[in-house]
């Protein structure tokens, strides 16, 4: 297994799907940060927690089995295990390839665990003409008859950008319901790499002004405005009071909701006693026992002091503020 080739400095294919903001897992303000800390010389904003590294460092053990195994069922020869990244001509991007498969000009249709994805419309066959990235997952979920776009085929197609390759292939390993691997054929799609092209070039524009994107989700809030600049009041417009309004609202909804849960299951508990079960016309309650599992000691790595942006807001009534800072 080779590891990343890419230069931190530059957007990869690996980051399109958070480039594009279609990632699950990341947003484009964490590729934002992350390349403008590589261009600036510090290090990387974030690291993998534990279960992910752990996820990803078996990804990265397997990663040369199914790609055997993959080429083997396309019946292709190809090449694993590239130490160099490969940059398009014009874009600010680049490819680390898990593997090029050599195409014999063979045509694929969707069948036995192998599924294509022809960019015309009515096509059933995908021809494989040449060389073509080769693109390797390993996944918990269960087998997919089409992958989603941020699990590989984004990927895929900016590789094929880099490449100037015709077609690619999708190799997935799922181990959701036992083990079972499937690989998705992609044609080039003039559509999806136009995109690509507009979201590729609409970071970099960011990355030169140091703009960041809108924030999607209160994860995002602290990675779009990591440090408070300004300790002055700022005044919302009119049409933002009621987000406030209903955000107070929630809040109040949510504390009510979570004393009364407290309270009736404390209720509960004292009248069940010893009790597993407990019924009435309407429910069946369960105070079931809790298995927990042993585990070894857990040797966390040590935390400096420093500052970080909380990933919430505080809202008081304006009539308890003292000494607002306007």
């Amino acid at each position: 297994m080779v590891g990343k080739v890419t230069a931190d400095t530059s957007q990869s294919c690996s980051q399109l799907p958070a480039i594009m903001g279609l990632s699950p897992w990341s947003s484009q303000n964490e590729v934002l940060a992350t390349i403008s800390a590589a261009r600036d010389g510090e290090p990387r904003p974030w690291v993998p927690r534990p279960a992910q590294k752990e996820t990803m460092d078996w990804g990265s053990a397997l990663e040369p089995t199914i790609a055997q195994e993959a080429l083997a069922r396309l019946h292709l020869d190809g090449s694993l295990g590239i130490q160099k990244a490969v940059i398009h001509p014009e874009l600010p991007l680049q490819a680390s390839l898990d593997g090029i498969a050599y195409g014999t000009g063979e045509p694929w249709r969707t069948g036995n665990g192998i599924f294509v994805f022809p960019a015309k419309e009515g096509a059933s066959s995908v021809h494989l003409q040449g060389e073509g990235p080769l693109e390797i997952k390993l996944t918990s979920a269960t087998p997919e008859d089409e992958v989603p776009l941020w699990r590989g085929p984004l990927q895929l197609q900016g590789q094929m950008m880099c490449m100037d390759a015709g077609w690619g292939a999708l190799a997935v390993l799922y181990s959701g319901r036992g083990f079972e691997m499937r690989i998705y054929i992609f044609e080039e799609d003039p559509a999806t790499q136009e995109a690509i092209t507009a979201a590729v070039y609409t970071m970099e524009q960011h990355l030169e002004s140091g703009e960041p994107f809108p924030v999607m989700a209160p994860d995002d809030g602290p990675v779009a405005y990591p440090v408070v600049q300004q300790t002055d009041t700022k005044i919302l417009p009119e049409e933002a009071a009621q987000i406030v309004n209903d955000l107070a609202d929630a809040k109040a909804t949510i504390s009510s909701m979570e004393k009364i849960v407290k309270t009736t299951t404390t209720a509960l508990m004292e009248i069940m006693g010893n009790h597993e079960y407990a019924a009435t016309e309407d429910w069946q309650i369960q105070w079931p026992m809790r298995k927990v599992k042993a585990k070894p000691t857990e040797i966390k790595p040590e935390v400096f002091a420093h500052e970080v942006r909380a990933k919430s807001l505080k809202l008081k009534p304006m009539e308890d503020v003292k000494g607002v800072p306007l």
